[in-house]
Protein backbone atom coordinates (compact mmCIF):
# COMPACT_ATOMS: atom_id res chain seq x y z
CA UNK A 1 0.00 0.00 0.00
CA UNK A 2 1.04 3.32 -1.04
CA UNK A 3 1.83 6.18 2.02
CA UNK A 4 2.08 9.66 0.79
CA UNK A 5 4.46 12.24 2.89
CA UNK A 6 3.24 14.73 4.06
CA UNK A 7 6.45 15.68 6.20
CA UNK A 8 10.24 15.25 6.37
CA UNK A 9 13.07 16.24 8.71
CA UNK A 10 16.57 15.88 8.24
CA UNK A 11 17.82 18.27 10.70
CA UNK A 12 21.79 17.60 11.44
CA UNK A 13 21.47 14.89 9.25
CA UNK A 14 24.78 13.93 6.55
CA UNK A 15 24.05 13.52 3.15
CA UNK A 16 26.56 12.04 0.71
CA UNK A 17 26.50 10.41 -2.76
CA UNK A 18 22.81 10.88 -4.57
CA UNK A 19 21.23 12.11 -1.14
CA UNK A 20 20.08 11.09 1.86
CA UNK A 21 17.00 8.80 3.43
CA UNK A 22 14.43 10.83 4.54
CA UNK A 23 12.19 9.20 7.65
CA UNK A 24 8.43 9.36 7.58
CA UNK A 25 6.40 6.90 9.97
CA UNK A 26 9.00 4.37 9.67
CA UNK A 27 8.54 4.48 5.84
CA UNK A 28 12.47 5.59 4.31
CA UNK A 29 12.76 7.53 1.23
CA UNK A 30 16.01 8.28 -0.52
CA UNK A 31 16.10 11.70 -1.45
CA UNK A 32 17.93 13.20 -4.86
CA UNK A 33 21.25 14.69 -5.13
CA UNK A 34 20.53 18.64 -4.88
CA UNK A 35 21.77 18.80 -8.49
CA UNK A 36 19.19 16.36 -9.39
CA UNK A 37 15.80 16.21 -11.02
CA UNK A 38 13.71 14.19 -8.52
CA UNK A 39 12.65 10.89 -9.51
CA UNK A 40 10.18 10.92 -6.17
CA UNK A 41 6.75 11.49 -5.61
CA UNK A 42 6.53 13.67 -3.17
CA UNK A 43 3.75 16.01 -4.18
CA UNK A 44 1.99 15.64 -0.92
CA UNK A 45 4.90 17.11 0.80
CA UNK A 46 4.14 19.94 3.41
CA UNK A 47 6.52 20.31 5.67
CA UNK A 48 10.25 19.57 5.11
CA UNK A 49 13.23 20.31 7.45
CA UNK A 50 16.33 19.80 6.25
CA UNK A 51 18.41 22.43 8.65
CA UNK A 52 22.22 22.21 9.14
CA UNK A 53 22.50 19.52 6.86
CA UNK A 54 25.94 18.34 5.27
CA UNK A 55 25.61 17.18 1.90
CA UNK A 56 28.69 16.21 0.14
CA UNK A 57 29.85 17.38 -2.46
CA UNK A 58 28.68 20.62 -0.67
CA UNK A 59 25.68 22.66 -1.59
CA UNK A 60 26.58 25.47 -3.54
CA UNK A 61 22.79 26.51 -4.16
CA UNK A 62 19.20 25.60 -2.74
CA UNK A 63 18.40 21.74 -3.97
CA UNK A 64 16.52 21.97 -7.74
CA UNK A 65 14.12 19.17 -6.99
CA UNK A 66 12.88 21.35 -3.85
CA UNK A 67 11.63 24.18 -5.66
CA UNK A 68 9.17 21.86 -6.90
CA UNK A 69 7.17 20.84 -4.01
CA UNK A 70 4.79 23.17 -5.05
CA UNK A 71 2.13 21.82 -1.94
CA UNK A 72 4.96 23.05 0.68
CA UNK A 73 3.51 24.86 3.72
CA UNK A 74 6.44 24.77 6.04
CA UNK A 75 10.66 25.05 3.97
CA UNK A 76 13.51 25.21 6.28
CA UNK A 77 17.23 25.42 5.09
CA UNK A 78 18.99 27.07 8.18
CA UNK A 79 22.60 26.30 8.45
CA UNK A 80 23.78 25.02 5.19
CA UNK A 81 26.39 27.73 4.10
CA UNK A 82 23.75 27.66 0.90
CA UNK A 83 25.87 30.60 -1.41
CA UNK A 84 25.06 32.43 -4.46
CA UNK A 85 21.19 34.04 -5.17
CA UNK A 86 18.43 33.32 -3.47
CA UNK A 87 16.94 31.36 -6.34
CA UNK A 88 13.99 32.73 -8.25
CA UNK A 89 12.50 29.43 -8.89
CA UNK A 90 10.86 29.61 -4.75
CA UNK A 91 7.79 31.48 -6.35
CA UNK A 92 6.73 27.90 -7.22
CA UNK A 93 5.69 27.56 -3.88
CA UNK A 94 2.72 29.58 -3.61
CA UNK A 95 1.19 27.96 -0.08
CA UNK A 96 4.48 28.77 1.97
CA UNK A 97 3.75 30.02 5.44
CA UNK A 98 7.44 29.26 6.94
CA UNK A 99 10.35 30.38 4.88
CA UNK A 100 14.06 29.54 7.32
CA UNK A 101 16.69 30.82 4.93
CA UNK A 102 19.08 32.01 7.60
CA UNK A 103 22.38 31.34 8.66
CA UNK A 104 24.03 30.94 4.76
CA UNK A 105 26.06 32.31 2.57
CA UNK A 106 23.04 34.04 0.01
CA UNK A 107 24.77 37.11 -1.35
CA UNK A 108 22.14 38.40 -3.39
CA UNK A 109 19.86 40.99 -3.54
CA UNK A 110 16.24 39.81 -1.58
CA UNK A 111 14.50 38.92 -4.89
CA UNK A 112 11.50 40.27 -6.23
CA UNK A 113 9.88 36.96 -6.14
CA UNK A 114 10.10 36.21 -2.46
CA UNK A 115 7.43 39.76 -2.25
CA UNK A 116 4.80 37.40 -3.94
CA UNK A 117 4.29 34.57 -1.50
CA UNK A 118 1.56 36.11 0.10
CA UNK A 119 0.78 32.97 2.52
CA UNK A 120 4.09 33.70 4.43
CA UNK A 121 3.42 34.14 8.21
CA UNK A 122 7.33 33.63 9.12
CA UNK A 123 10.11 34.57 7.15
CA UNK A 124 14.05 34.56 8.95
CA UNK A 125 16.30 35.53 6.44
CA UNK A 126 19.18 36.38 8.76
CA UNK A 127 22.67 36.07 9.20
CA UNK A 128 23.49 36.05 5.28
CA UNK A 129 25.15 38.26 2.77
CA UNK A 130 21.92 39.91 1.24
CA UNK A 131 23.52 42.95 0.31
CA UNK A 132 20.68 46.41 -1.53
CA UNK A 133 18.02 48.18 -0.47
CA UNK A 134 14.36 46.43 1.13
CA UNK A 135 11.92 47.10 -1.50
CA UNK A 136 8.66 48.46 -0.84
CA UNK A 137 6.66 45.58 -1.93
CA UNK A 138 7.71 44.02 1.57
CA UNK A 139 4.10 45.87 2.21
CA UNK A 140 2.80 42.65 -0.08
CA UNK A 141 3.56 40.12 2.48
CA UNK A 142 0.26 41.46 4.93
CA UNK A 143 0.35 37.83 6.66
CA UNK A 144 3.25 38.32 7.85
CA UNK A 145 3.85 37.26 11.88
CA UNK A 146 7.92 37.67 11.91
CA UNK A 147 10.19 38.77 10.19
CA UNK A 148 13.97 38.96 10.74
CA UNK A 149 16.13 40.39 8.27
CA UNK A 150 19.42 41.26 10.99
CA UNK A 151 22.90 40.70 9.99
CA UNK A 152 22.92 41.46 6.58
CA UNK A 153 24.58 43.68 4.24
CA UNK A 154 20.98 45.61 3.73
CA UNK A 155 21.07 49.16 3.50
CA UNK A 156 19.11 52.31 2.70
CA UNK A 157 15.70 52.96 4.52
CA UNK A 158 12.83 51.14 6.06
CA UNK A 159 9.95 50.99 3.77
CA UNK A 160 7.01 52.77 4.62
CA UNK A 161 4.96 49.91 3.47
CA UNK A 162 6.06 47.89 6.62
CA UNK A 163 2.81 49.54 8.35
CA UNK A 164 0.83 47.69 6.15
CA UNK A 165 1.98 44.61 8.10
CA UNK A 166 -1.25 44.82 10.02
CA UNK A 167 -0.30 41.17 11.86
CA UNK A 168 3.66 41.63 12.55
CA UNK A 169 4.22 40.58 15.92
CA UNK A 170 7.84 40.41 15.79
CA UNK A 171 10.73 41.88 13.99
CA UNK A 172 14.43 42.04 13.57
CA UNK A 173 16.46 45.00 12.08
CA UNK A 174 19.55 44.18 13.77
CA UNK A 175 23.04 45.52 12.52
CA UNK A 176 21.88 46.47 9.06
CA UNK A 177 23.27 49.88 7.81
CA UNK A 178 19.44 51.55 7.74
CA UNK A 179 18.40 54.89 7.28
CA UNK A 180 15.18 54.96 9.76
CA UNK A 181 14.35 58.14 8.12
CA UNK A 182 11.63 56.50 6.24
CA UNK A 183 9.52 55.93 9.27
CA UNK A 184 7.75 58.77 10.87
CA UNK A 185 4.61 57.03 11.96
CA UNK A 186 4.04 53.45 13.69
CA UNK A 187 1.16 52.24 14.69
CA UNK A 188 0.55 48.58 16.29
CA UNK A 189 -2.70 49.30 18.28
CA UNK A 190 -5.25 46.03 19.06
CA UNK A 191 -2.47 43.68 17.98
CA UNK A 192 -2.95 41.15 20.89
CA UNK A 193 1.14 42.18 21.56
CA UNK A 194 2.58 40.12 24.43
CA UNK A 195 5.95 40.35 25.71
CA UNK A 196 8.33 43.38 26.74
CA UNK A 197 9.32 46.49 23.66
CA UNK A 198 12.89 45.87 23.01
CA UNK A 199 15.97 48.45 23.13
CA UNK A 200 16.13 48.81 19.65
CA UNK A 201 12.73 51.10 19.37
CA UNK A 202 15.13 53.97 20.53
CA UNK A 203 16.48 53.01 16.46
CA UNK A 204 13.38 55.06 14.81
CA UNK A 205 14.63 58.68 16.18
CA UNK A 206 12.76 60.22 13.50
CA UNK A 207 9.76 58.93 14.65
CA UNK A 208 6.77 61.75 15.09
CA UNK A 209 3.44 59.17 15.86
CA UNK A 210 3.81 55.57 18.00
CA UNK A 211 0.46 54.38 18.74
CA UNK A 212 0.45 50.76 20.70
CA UNK A 213 -2.12 51.04 22.56
CA UNK A 214 -4.66 48.13 23.63
CA UNK A 215 -2.29 45.27 23.25
CA UNK A 216 -1.22 43.23 26.29
CA UNK A 217 2.50 44.65 26.07
CA UNK A 218 4.23 44.45 29.84
CA UNK A 219 7.31 45.03 31.16
CA UNK A 220 8.80 48.64 31.79
CA UNK A 221 9.65 50.58 28.91
CA UNK A 222 13.23 50.27 27.54
CA UNK A 223 15.54 53.43 28.06
CA UNK A 224 15.86 54.05 24.29
CA UNK A 225 12.47 55.65 24.69
CA UNK A 226 14.46 58.90 25.26
CA UNK A 227 16.02 59.04 22.25
CA UNK A 228 13.14 59.16 20.06
CA UNK A 229 13.47 63.14 20.09
CA UNK A 230 11.25 63.76 17.28
CA UNK A 231 8.30 61.99 18.99
CA UNK A 232 4.91 64.33 19.22
CA UNK A 233 2.09 61.63 19.91
CA UNK A 234 2.72 58.93 21.97
CA UNK A 235 -0.59 56.26 23.16
CA UNK A 236 0.53 53.28 25.32
CA UNK A 237 -3.07 53.27 26.93
CA UNK A 238 -4.70 49.93 28.18
CA UNK A 239 -1.24 47.72 28.05
CA UNK A 240 0.18 45.91 31.21
CA UNK A 241 3.13 48.06 30.92
CA UNK A 242 4.82 48.50 34.58
CA UNK A 243 7.46 50.86 35.94
CA UNK A 244 8.08 54.38 36.32
CA UNK A 245 8.12 55.62 32.10
CA UNK A 246 9.11 58.93 33.27
CA UNK A 247 12.38 57.61 34.08
CA UNK A 248 12.40 56.98 29.85
CA UNK A 249 10.08 59.78 28.00
CA UNK A 250 11.07 62.58 30.47
CA UNK A 251 13.27 64.75 28.29
CA UNK A 252 10.89 63.92 25.10
CA UNK A 253 10.95 67.53 24.33
CA UNK A 254 8.49 67.81 21.51
CA UNK A 255 6.14 65.35 22.89
CA UNK A 256 2.28 66.87 22.90
CA UNK A 257 -0.11 63.88 23.62
CA UNK A 258 1.03 61.41 26.23
CA UNK A 259 -1.37 58.21 27.12
CA UNK A 260 -0.33 55.68 29.14
CA UNK A 261 -3.64 55.33 30.88
CA UNK A 262 -5.04 51.91 31.77
CA UNK A 263 -1.65 49.93 32.82
CA UNK A 264 0.21 49.08 35.60
CA UNK A 265 2.92 52.06 35.59
CA UNK A 266 3.90 52.95 39.46
CA UNK A 267 6.28 55.13 41.26
CA UNK A 268 6.67 58.80 42.82
CA UNK A 269 6.96 61.08 39.95
CA UNK A 270 8.86 64.84 41.21
CA UNK A 271 9.22 67.91 39.74
CA UNK A 272 12.34 66.77 37.69
CA UNK A 273 10.58 63.92 35.26
CA UNK A 274 8.11 66.23 34.16
CA UNK A 275 10.62 69.63 33.50
CA UNK A 276 11.23 68.78 29.91
CA UNK A 277 8.01 68.05 28.66
CA UNK A 278 7.30 71.85 27.71
CA UNK A 279 4.97 70.89 24.69
CA UNK A 280 2.48 69.17 26.36
CA UNK A 281 -0.84 69.27 25.60
CA UNK A 282 -2.59 66.16 26.59
CA UNK A 283 -2.22 64.02 29.61
CA UNK A 284 -4.44 60.92 30.07
CA UNK A 285 -2.37 59.15 32.76
CA UNK A 286 -5.65 57.69 35.01
CA UNK A 287 -5.73 54.27 35.99
CA UNK A 288 -2.09 53.92 36.79
CA UNK A 289 -0.52 53.92 40.95
CA UNK A 290 1.85 57.27 40.97
CA UNK A 291 2.37 59.59 43.63
CA UNK A 292 2.64 62.86 42.65
CA UNK A 293 5.75 64.86 45.09
CA UNK A 294 5.94 68.42 43.83
CA UNK A 295 6.03 71.17 45.62
CA UNK A 296 4.08 74.00 47.41
CA UNK A 297 4.78 76.59 44.90
CA UNK A 298 5.77 74.40 41.41
CA UNK A 299 4.43 75.59 38.12
CA UNK A 300 4.20 73.46 35.33
CA UNK A 301 6.66 73.92 32.20
CA UNK A 302 3.33 73.07 30.10
CA UNK A 303 -0.33 74.22 29.42
CA UNK A 304 -2.52 71.35 29.47
CA UNK A 305 -6.05 70.93 27.33
CA UNK A 306 -6.54 67.82 28.58
CA UNK A 307 -5.23 66.31 32.25
CA UNK A 308 -6.74 62.95 33.47
CA UNK A 309 -4.92 61.82 36.78
CA UNK A 310 -7.48 59.53 38.18
CA UNK A 311 -6.35 57.27 40.58
CA UNK A 312 -2.66 59.26 41.19
CA UNK A 313 -2.11 60.12 45.03
CA UNK A 314 -2.48 64.05 44.98
CA UNK A 315 -4.06 64.60 48.04
CA UNK A 316 -4.82 64.95 50.88
CA UNK A 317 -4.72 69.12 49.33
CA UNK A 318 -5.85 69.90 46.73
CA UNK A 319 -3.12 70.84 43.87
CA UNK A 320 -2.22 74.05 43.95
CA UNK A 321 -0.59 73.82 40.46
CA UNK A 322 -3.55 73.05 38.98
CA UNK A 323 -4.53 76.71 38.68
CA UNK A 324 -1.74 77.79 36.28
CA UNK A 325 -3.66 75.60 33.65
CA UNK A 326 -5.43 78.39 31.91
CA UNK A 327 -6.62 76.30 28.82
CA UNK A 328 -7.86 73.01 29.90
CA UNK A 329 -10.94 71.67 28.62
CA UNK A 330 -11.39 68.24 30.54
CA UNK A 331 -9.98 67.99 34.28
CA UNK A 332 -10.02 64.37 35.43
CA UNK A 333 -9.61 63.92 39.12
CA UNK A 334 -11.22 61.26 40.52
CA UNK A 335 -10.08 58.69 43.24
CA UNK A 336 -6.67 61.11 43.74
CA UNK A 337 -6.65 60.95 47.60
CA UNK A 338 -7.56 64.57 48.04
CA UNK A 339 -9.36 65.25 51.30
CA UNK A 340 -10.27 69.44 50.61
CA UNK A 341 -12.32 71.83 48.90
CA UNK A 342 -10.83 73.22 45.93
CA UNK A 343 -9.29 76.59 46.89
CA UNK A 344 -11.85 79.62 45.54
CA UNK A 345 -9.12 81.85 45.69
CA UNK A 346 -7.15 80.22 43.03
CA UNK A 347 -10.22 80.45 40.30
CA UNK A 348 -10.75 84.23 41.23
CA UNK A 349 -13.95 83.14 43.24
CA UNK A 350 -15.29 84.75 46.35
CA UNK A 351 -16.88 82.23 48.00
CA UNK A 352 -15.16 79.36 50.46
CA UNK A 353 -15.39 75.55 50.75
CA UNK A 354 -16.93 74.80 47.43
CA UNK A 355 -16.23 74.05 43.47
CA UNK A 356 -16.64 78.25 42.27
CA UNK A 357 -19.29 79.13 40.04
CA UNK A 358 -18.70 81.10 36.77
CA UNK A 359 -15.53 79.69 36.34
CA UNK A 360 -14.20 76.96 33.57
CA UNK A 361 -14.58 74.30 36.75
CA UNK A 362 -18.44 74.18 35.87
CA UNK A 363 -17.37 72.94 31.94
CA UNK A 364 -16.22 69.72 33.44
CA UNK A 365 -18.37 66.57 34.29
CA UNK A 366 -19.24 65.38 37.82
CA UNK A 367 -17.19 62.29 37.28
CA UNK A 368 -14.12 64.18 37.19
CA UNK A 369 -14.40 65.31 40.98
CA UNK A 370 -16.05 61.71 42.46
CA UNK A 371 -13.98 59.77 44.94
CA UNK A 372 -12.54 63.07 46.62
CA UNK A 373 -14.35 64.99 49.34
CA UNK A 374 -15.12 67.89 47.33
CA UNK A 375 -18.55 69.40 47.07
CA UNK A 376 -20.72 72.16 45.15
CA UNK A 377 -21.88 72.39 41.40
CA UNK A 378 -21.11 70.06 39.26
CA UNK A 379 -21.16 67.50 41.92
CA UNK A 380 -24.92 66.98 43.87
CA UNK A 381 -22.65 66.94 47.55
CA UNK A 382 -23.68 70.48 49.12
CA UNK A 383 -21.32 72.79 51.05
CA UNK A 384 -21.94 73.67 54.31
CA UNK A 385 -20.75 77.47 55.31
CA UNK A 386 -17.19 76.45 56.64
CA UNK A 387 -16.83 74.40 53.77
CA UNK A 388 -17.38 70.82 55.23
CA UNK A 389 -19.80 68.80 53.11
CA UNK A 390 -23.25 67.36 54.19
CA UNK A 391 -25.40 65.39 52.68
CA UNK A 392 -28.78 66.13 50.77
CA UNK A 393 -32.25 64.75 52.54
CA UNK A 394 -34.25 62.61 50.67
CA UNK A 395 -37.82 62.67 50.41
CA UNK A 396 -38.30 59.64 52.89
CA UNK A 397 -36.69 62.06 55.39
CA UNK A 398 -33.64 60.12 55.85
CA UNK A 399 -30.45 61.48 55.27
CA UNK A 400 -28.73 60.04 51.86
CA UNK A 401 -24.70 59.88 52.33
CA UNK A 402 -23.56 61.62 49.15
CA UNK A 403 -20.09 60.92 49.03
CA UNK A 404 -20.65 56.99 49.41
CA UNK A 405 -23.11 57.59 46.35
CA UNK A 406 -20.36 59.55 44.35
CA UNK A 407 -17.66 56.92 45.53
CA UNK A 408 -19.48 54.48 43.30
CA UNK A 409 -20.38 56.32 40.57
CA UNK A 410 -16.81 57.29 40.13
CA UNK A 411 -16.07 53.46 40.19
CA UNK A 412 -18.54 52.67 37.67
CA UNK A 413 -17.17 55.50 35.42
CA UNK A 414 -13.62 54.55 35.70
CA UNK A 415 -14.32 50.74 35.48
CA UNK A 416 -16.32 51.68 31.91
CA UNK A 417 -13.21 54.24 30.70
CA UNK A 418 -10.63 51.20 30.97
CA UNK A 419 -13.22 48.27 29.37
CA UNK A 420 -15.24 50.15 26.93
CA UNK A 421 -12.49 50.88 24.27
CA UNK A 422 -11.59 46.87 25.00
CA UNK A 423 -14.94 46.89 23.33
CA UNK A 424 -15.16 48.89 20.91
CA UNK A 425 -11.66 49.27 19.75
CA UNK A 426 -10.59 47.84 16.31
CA UNK A 427 -7.38 46.01 15.31
CA UNK A 428 -4.23 47.37 13.72
CA UNK A 429 -0.90 46.43 13.35
CA UNK A 430 2.13 45.72 15.73
CA UNK A 431 6.18 45.87 15.94
CA UNK A 432 8.41 44.59 18.13
CA UNK A 433 12.09 45.62 17.53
Amino acid sequence: MKKEITSGQLANAKLAGVGGRLKNNGMYCTLPHYNEQSLLNFSSLQILDLSRTSYSPAISFVPKWILKLNKLVSLQLWGNEIQGPIPGGILNLTLLQNLDLSFNSFSSSIPDCLYGLHRLKFLNLMDNNLHGTISDALGNLTSLVELDLSYNLLEGTIPTSLANLCNLREIGLSYLKLNQQGITTLAVRSSQLSGNLIDQIGAFKNIDMLDFSNNLIGGALPISFGKLSSLRYLNLSINKFSGNPFESIGSLSKLSSLRIDGNNFQGVVKEDDLANLTSLKEFHASGNNFTLKVGSNWLPSFQLTYLDVGSWQLGPSFPSWIQSQKKLKYLGMSNTGIIDSIPTQMWEAQSQGKIPTGTQLQTFDASSFIGNNLCGPPLSINCSSNGKTHSYEGSDGHGVDWLFVSAAIGFIVGFWIVIAPLLICRSWRLINL
